[in-house]
């Protein structure tokens, strides 16, 4: 008897298992290769599109669906969205620095001022150029840049690093006259090479140099920062313009 259980268990029993494992691997494989078809009126299910850098913050249109009624309820975001407007309404010319050999100049001139242009020059408005003028403040002479009749933007190239520079922006008659319409603020280009000296001197702001040492209160005069106001823009009114400074033409 007990030799009979011996070879039960040696070798009756492994081969139980087996065959149930072979059983179980078989079940598995035919159940990942038998595809259930849908039943009929159900429709195909479709995974969710992977959210990515590219994925739509907002669902696309359903099918049906009347265009207008998703933007209504702010499901999705506007086709198009609202421009910047192509002008304010203010006369101005505003200098900009791009590097220390280029300037770049824009302005908005209304028909307010185009109308005293033409006030001022009389029969001579048409046939003159617009310029843009470019004075060199620390030479003393300036560059003129005739300007296309559409043109509300420009670059200079006055390839001088270190010098400041004002712009005007007017029109220059058949007899030479030059009739400025708008004045810019000051630019300075860079210079174009490393400092003379690695040693910086570093400024304190006066409210903290006071906070630091109290007992050098005094009143202020008038070179301290803390004594200027701000300043408003400059009102140039339409003239024909001397020049600044008596500047020479540019060469």
């Amino acid at each position: 008897m007990a030799l009979f259980f011996l070879l039960l268990w040696l070798v009756v029993l492994p081969l139980a298992g087996l065959a149930l494992a072979a059983y179980l691997i078989y079940r598995g494989a035919a159940a990942r290769g038998r595809r259930v078809a849908p039943g009929p009126g159900a429709a195909a299910r479709e995974p969710p599109p992977a959210a990515g850098p590219f994925a739509a913050p907002f669902p696309l249109r359903r099918e049906g669906e009347a265009p207008g009624e998703m933007e209504a309820a702010g499901e999705i975001a506007p086709a198009v969205a609202p421009g910047l407007p192509e002008s304010y309404g203010e006369d101005r010319l505003v200098l900009l620095t791009r590097d220390p050999y280029w300037l770049f100049a824009y302005w908005e001139l209304g028909p307010a001022l185009e109308a005293e242009a033409r006030r001022r020059l009389g029969p001579a408005y048409a046939a003159s150029q617009p310029v843009l003028r470019l004075y060199d403040l620390e030479v003393g002479d300036h560059l003129d840049s005739r300007l296309t009749p559409e043109a509300s933007s420009w670059y200079l190239n006055p390839a001088r690093p270190g010098h400041r520079f004002l712009a005007e922006l007017g029109l220059l008659d058949p007899s030479g006259r030059f009739l400025s319409l708008l004045r810019s603020n000051l630019a300075a280009t860079p210079p174009d090479g490393p400092a003379p000296s690695e040693e910086g001197e570093w400024a304190c702001p006066e409210e903290l140099f006071l906070r630091l040492f109290p007992w050098l209160r005094r009143p202020r005069g008038p070179g301290s920062p803390l004594a200027w106001g701000r300043r408003g823009p400059v009102r140039i009114e339409a003239g024909f313009s001397p020049g600044l400074r008596h500047s020479r033409p540019w060469g």
